[in-house]
């Protein structure tokens, strides 16, 4: 999704799609393409990701905006919602990629190992050192980088992972992120329907008693087989803009306002120091 900076600063040549509607992040990756190609290293773009701890969230701030039917305690993405400090990166570790393999020429792909995952490409890809928090034109994308719970996190086969590790990242709350939020919900209204919302994603992520037929009595709709066709949202619909809810007073800032990139150029290497923010 939109980094949180890159929220924040809500430039206008690109319009950060609501994470409700269908196809939100395909939509922002073809705007930033598009707009900003040579900017954002087009074919490979990279995503500076942050880690969210395991510092637990209210009930009704775990609940919000999400469908009852679901037990929001059991998706990552809603469940954790505080972070590490953004420009970090050495907790957060290495970036994530998105790479277009279709405008890369063959001769590129001869190696049958890849340099690293975070790097695929040398020709192509940036190196780590590369990217900044602050940059957030070159790296509007980011990446919500989950620890989970110790149980989750101990589950897998890792001689990386220890106790000490998970507890020394566990705890880290400089700030809180809900911008992904909405996409559940999208995912069911805007999407595929409780019926086959509740297929894909399985019985686990489902509230205690929540039925396709309790659903369809609550709010008064006709059930769907997993054979019919959901209805989406008009392409004019879907591309509502919307803010986040948590924005701080900075998104009403003049200067984040200004089409003068040089003058948010500035306040973005300055926010580091004065505000936490996220980059996911």
């Amino acid at each position: 999704m939109a980094s949180k900076l890159f929220r924040q600063m809500n430039p206008d040549y690109v319009e950060v799609p609501d994470p409700a509607s269908p196809g939100s992040l395909l939509r922002f990756v073809q705007q930033v393409v598009q707009t900003t190609g040579d900017l954002v290293n087009y074919p490979c773009i990279s995503m500076l990701r942050v880690l969210f701890g395991s510092v637990e969230s209210r009930v009704e701030e775990r609940l919000a905006d999400v469908p009852e039917e679901f037990n929001a305690t059991a998706f990552e993405s809603l469940r954790w919602r505080f972070h590490g400090l953004p420009h970090n990166k050495s907790l957060h570790g290495n970036p994530k990629v998105i790479v277009d393999v279709a405008a890369i020429p063959e001769k590129y792909f001869d190696e049958e190992v890849v340099f690293s995952i975070h790097r695929p490409i040398v020709k192509f890809c940036p190196r780590h050192n590369d990217l900044t928090f602050s940059a957030f034109r070159k790296q509007p994308i980011g990446v919500n980088h989950y620890l989970g719970s110790w149980e989750r996190y101990s589950r897998r086969n890792d001689k990386r992972r220890s106790r000490a590790v998970y507890d020394a990242k566990a705890s880290v709350n400089r700030g809180k992120d809900d911008g992904l939020r909405p996409w559940l919900r999208g995912f069911v209204e805007h999407g595929v329907g409780f019926s086959i919302a509740s297929k894909l994603l399985g019985d686990a992520y489902l509230a205690k008693n929540a039925t396709v037929e309790s659903h369809a009595s609550a709010h008064g709709v006709t059930t769907i087989n997993s054979g019919q066709s959901p209805e989406f949202p008009s392409e004019k619909d879907a591309h509502t803009k919307t803010k986040t809810d948590d924005s701080p007073e900075l998104v009403e800032n003049d200067v984040t306002k200004s089409a003068d990139l040089g003058q948010q150029d500035k306040l973005a290497e300055q926010m580091p120091a004065e505000i936490e923010l996220t980059t996911a």
